[in-house]
């Protein structure tokens, strides 16, 4: 998902990782949810200057 000009990339279960969107690659921060096993299958969605995350349990 692009927000502005950086990649949201969220993964099943390690998390999700902010990537620079330019031609080179540039990790700007990864942050993991320490939440117990949950798995994350759904697109993440942006509401005005918020993430919200759905995994298998919560939403976030």
């Amino acid at each position: 998902m692009l927000i502005g000009a950086k990649l949201v990339c969220v993964s099943r279960k390690n998390g999700t990782s902010i990537i620079a969107a330019k031609p080179k690659y540039e990790l700007v921060g990864h942050n993991v949810l320490s939440l117990g096993n949950s798995q994350f299958n759904a697109t993440p969605a942006v509401s005005g200057d918020q993430l919200i995350l759905r995994s298998e349990k919560a939403v976030y």
